[in-house]
């Protein structure tokens, strides 16, 4: 089989940062959607918790035909469970929705269709979370504050990005196109995998890894190439490393990623398991 790497060098799980809404609106009402209008990694103690916010609401939304595998959810939610402390547990509420027809999509229109689909709102006890799956790929270079920038000769691929604190989007066409190119046998369980990579990827930066909102207890955070941090791990094979899709074969016959012992040390400084 041919390596996915002959087709692509670097896959690119970013983070961006959206401006922050004001408390009130132009009428001097409480915006309801105050508290998912946060920066990324701002509520990492309330999902890691129960001190305040003791149950999860996941809103996965997508596009139709671009759903994710019911394994991916459900190893997502394992996830969950196993690093937090939610004492109503984790809901999941699914449904589909019509393409926007673009091939490329910035954060600000994610963003946008976020607004126009979100039903579900965090509240003082329990929070939401919105996970949009997209027919269309990234379009980075229109998006401000991205955190990952890749200046390598060859083409990068976005999997997914968090945004603002209860806010992520994974590039499901994108992740089929990679899968399609990688000549398994076995697609559908290789989409499995790589959805369940991105989804736990993507939600631990909405928990504050690396850096992002959880303090780190031992300093792990990675470098770019010009030195800055870049809101990985950097330890070799753990889910929070940037390019641990291809560190890790996951193409292959291997049991799913985990995370290294800093990061879970991370996470259970600031309220996790």
């Amino acid at each position: 089989m041919i390596s996915i790497k002959t087709f692509f060098k670097v896959i690119a799980l970013t983070i961006f940062i959206v401006a922050c809404a004001s408390d009130d609106d132009s009428n001097g009402n409480r915006n309801p959607r105050i508290l998912n209008l946060q920066s990324t990694g701002n509520s990492a103690n309330e999902l890691l918790s129960s001190k305040t916010h003791n149950k999860l609401i996941l809103e996965l939304v997508a596009v139709k035909g671009f759903e994710p595998k019911k394994e991916a959810v459900e190893n997502l939610v394992n996830f969950i469970e196993k690093r937090t402390f939610k004492s109503n547990g984790v809901q999941v509420i699914q449904r589909s929705i019509a393409s926007t027809n673009k091939k490329k999509l910035s954060i600000k229109q994610i963003d946008s269709i976020e607004q126009k689909n979100r039903t579900q709102l965090s509240t003082p006890n329990q929070h939401a979370i919105f996970i949009y799956f997209s027919d269309a790929d990234a379009n980075p270079e229109n998006s401000e504050g991205e955190m990952n920038n890749d200046n390598d000769s060859m083409s990068s691929l976005v999997l997914g990005s968090a945004y603002r604190n209860t806010s992520m989007v994974v590039y499901e066409n994108t992740l089929k196109k990679i899968v399609n190119q990688s000549n398994s046998v076995i697609p559908d369980e290789v989409l499995a995998r790589v959805e369940t990579f991105t989804l736990q990827h993507e939600f631990c930066h909405l928990l504050g890894l690396v850096n992002l909102g959880t303090r780190m207890q031992t300093p792990h955070e990675d470098t770019d190439e010009n030195g800055k941090p870049n809101k990985h791990c950097n330890v070799r094979g753990c889910l929070m490393q940037a390019n641990a899709l291809f560190e890790s074969n996951l193409m292959g016959n291997i049991k799913a990623l985990e995370l290294d012992p800093l990061c879970v040390k991370d996470l259970q400084a600031n309220g996790g398991r």
